[in-house]
């Protein structure tokens, strides 16, 4: 992989890549989510605004029939709408676009028509990445594709969004997959590369412990992910959690299932249907029928069992015929000097730093000293960070 990626870098002309739809190491961001973000801000959609139809932004962020970039290709007004969706909370804990109104889509199928969704910028996007911006620190670049004529090249953020946010695109052959993480785990470890340039790479695992999902679960390969993350490729194993109640009024036994994989949120409703398919067909013995959500708020599913189940082999069969565990791919290919790249996670954090120091000298006139620097991350991490939400084992 390492050969092919060196072979199609070198075969294509460096301004092709300024097109790509990759993340970029600065910022984190793709094209996409650069244009969304400068879009709202351009139409002032600030988190003391009031909402506005999704559809106003997706027009002039390049919606529009016979106006989309050549690098966007087909269908771009329902990729525009759908990473909008990504954006919201509904997706990730740390959101960049506040979406309380509409239909987006988070247990299954893509968001509704943006005709009948509203937003506006989550303060997230407003203290980390757009802040600062202005034409005196932020190069821009024509683009017709974009209502207002200019996007940023990169947004002066202090996080490194493609880590933080996550991402998950597909660009001219290149594929970029990165799990969110969490926002206060990634500050710390910037604080202690900030504080030890001399730091060793390993050492940031000590503070970044692995993912961290919206939808909670457990990884369950947690000594496999300091490989992941010292090559950029990998992969992370996520279940269910979990627990056996046996006092529900009934003799039976329930096992109830509070946290789903990720990769369940999206098709979450088929789950109900696809057990009872299983045990029509007699595949999942010791298991009576399967209760949603619907049924039950405080949980996901309710999984009634017979009386003499062996609850184990229940939940290894579950395992092996649903998406109650999932294997989710980790590939680290970021823009890196203009350039496709496999990177570390270490080195995503340091060329971020270097970005971020760059950006604070050009801002205050001269060089930020280390405990500047910490205490704009320690103000985001105090009024943005969340306590985490994926445990990590190894199984036994």
């Amino acid at each position: 992989m390492a050969d092919a990626l060196k072979m199609k870098v070198e075969t294509e002309g460096k301004e092709t890549f300024e097109s790509y739809n990759l993340p970029d190491a600065r910022d984190g961001l793709t094209p996409r989510q650069r244009r969304i973000l400068w879009t709202m801000r351009q139409r002032k959609l600030s988190s003391r605004s009031e909402y506005e139809m999704t559809a106003k932004t997706l027009y002039d962020a390049g919606g529009q029939v016979g106006t989309m970039s050549d690098h966007w290709g087909f269908g771009e007004a329902d990729t525009i709408n759908n990473t909008i969706a990504l954006m919201t909370e509904h997706f990730n804990t740390i959101p960049l676009v506040d979406a309380p109104r509409g239909n987006w889509g988070q247990h299954g199928g893509n968001p509704t028509s943006p005709r009948f969704t509203e937003i506006r910028l989550h303060t997230f996007a407003e203290d980390a990445m757009l802040k600062y911006i202005s034409k005196r620190m932020v190069d821009f670049k024509e683009d017709t594709g974009i209502a207002c004529g200019k996007v940023p090249l990169v947004l002066p953020e202090r996080i490194p969004g493609s880590i933080v946010l996550g991402t998950d695109v597909i660009a001219d052959g290149f594929y970029s997959q990165i799990p969110p993480h969490n926002l206060g785990e990634v500050i710390d470890a910037m604080i202690a590369m900030i504080n030890d340039p001399d730091l060793a790479p390993e050492r940031v695992l000590d503070y970044v412990k692995g993912p961290d999902f919206i939808t909670g679960g457990v990884i369950v390969n947690k000594s496999e992910l300091p490989e992941m993350y010292r090559t950029g490729r990998g992969q992370i194993r996520v279940r269910c959690k979990s627990s056996l109640i046996r006092s529900f009024g009934k003799e039976r036994p329930i096992l109830a299932i509070w946290e789903v994989p990720v990769t369940m949120d999206r098709d979450i409703d088929a789950f109900g249907t696809l057990v009872d398919e299983l045990v029509r067909d007699r595949e999942l013995p010791g298991v009576v029928g399967v209760y949603s959500k619907h049924w039950f708020p405080e949980v996901e599913f309710w999984i009634e069992l017979t009386a003499d189940a062996d609850v184990s082999k229940v939940l290894d069969l579950l395992y092996l015929k649903t998406g109650l565990e999932d294997v989710i791919d980790y590939q680290a290919i970021l823009l890196s000097d203009n350039k496709p790249a496999r990177m570390s996670l270490y080195n995503i954090l340091s060329e971020h730093l270097a970005f971020y120091r760059d950006f604070l000298q050009k801002k205050n006139g001269v060089a930020p000293t280390n405990e500047e620097m910490c205490q704009e991350l320690l103000a985001i991490k105090k009024k943005h960070g969340k306590p985490r939400r994926t445990e990590i084992i190894d199984l036994v």
